[in-house]
């Protein structure tokens, strides 16, 4: 990119000092304010004019090789682009960070991990460095930064992410079209003993997309406590076929035919007409042979052992009458 710019500045002509501060500049605005010192050598400035440019303030070396140009507070793109290119040829960006700029989710963490081959190395402030040997299939660039392919970057991410926000990303991730079972599977496959492997075996092998897509914190604490328990999880945002219409319900546990509803007491408060609602879909789902049961915000929050308990007595209840049927 960099010889190509000056070629466009000269125009055909002898460099000249304007020439190539504009083709820096335009470097620099393409690579989100970062060049590593091969970047102004291809433009035709010599080591001595990057070396008094940086005493001078108008570069601000960020890593060895690489700067920051004018401003050194760069936009969390640029530190992503930092980071990668202080890592050497071939790395990219990977686990989190990659999770993060594919729109697979959000992350105040201030460290950054990169993924890159061969021996770690000497130590950069604020990065995270992996590594691995990667497949051209295992890559892909994304906003002009090189990064892990959706499915490499679910691998990694499954290694250091909780089990909630690991569904979530895997559930944007198919939301968004960028994951496909064939890429997972071959990801999987030559994962050998890589310490997301596992987790996200389990999940694609029980996963449907939408089971577990929640629509609100409610329910995001919901399936919390659920988990704390060990209880088996429901379905979310379920639509239940009923005779003349569908309805649809927070929480499904399908074979036991039990339905769990979330409810805000200050959604009901303003809205009487959502209150009356629920109490006739109640009689709709019950009539067609489910338990439809609801939990207050207030409980989950103040007496979450009395709800988890409750679910887990109505699954009992259930499961005894299929039994005996």
């Amino acid at each position: 990119m960099a010889d190509q710019l000056f070629e466009n500045r000269r125009g055909g002509r002898s460099g000249t000092r304007g020439h190539v501060e504009g083709a820096v500049a335009d470097l620099s605005a393409a690579q989100d304010g970062v060049l590593t010192t091969q970047d102004p050598l291809a433009l035709g400035l010599s080591r001595a004019a990057i070396q008094n440019r940086s005493a001078r303030g108008s570069l601000h070396r960020l890593y060895p090789g690489v700067y920051a140009v004018g401003d050194p507070l760069l936009s969390l793109r640029g530190r992503w682009l930092a980071a990668v290119r202080a890592c050497g040829p071939g790395a990219v960006l990977s686990h989190r960070d990659a999770a993060m700029l594919l729109g697979l989710m959000r992350s105040s963490r201030p460290r950054i991990d990169v993924t890159a081959a061969g021996q770690r190395g000497r130590k950069l402030r604020g990065i995270d460095r992996h590594t691995a040997i990667l497949l051209p299939r295992d890559r892909c660039v994304n906003a002009g930064i090189p990064c892990t392919s959706p499915s490499r970057t679910m691998l990694d991410f499954a290694a250091v992410a909780t089990p909630r926000p690991l569904e979530r990303a895997y559930e944007q991730g198919w939301i968004l079209g960028l994951l496909d079972t064939r890429s997972l599977l071959d990801v999987l496959e030559r994962a050998g003993g890589h310490h997301g492997a596992r987790r996200l075996r389990k999940l694609v092998e029980r996963h449907h997309l939408g089971a577990t897509v929640t629509h609100s914190g409610l329910e995001e604490l919901f399936l919390a406590l659920l988990d704390g328990a060990g209880v088996e999880r429901p379905e979310l945002n379920v639509h239940v076929p009923i005779p003349g219409e569908e309805i649809k319900v927070d929480c499904l546990w399908r074979a036991s035919r039990l339905v769990i509803e979330l409810d805000s007491r200050r959604y009901h408060h303003l809205s009487p007409h959502a209150f009356v609602e629920d109490r006739r879909r109640d009689r709709v789902l019950r009539l067609a042979g489910y338990d439809p049961v609801r939990f207050t915000d207030q409980e989950l929050v103040h007496s979450p052992d009395e709800v988890v308990a409750t679910v887990v007595n109505l699954l009992g209840r259930a499961g005894r009458m299929l039994t005996r049927h």
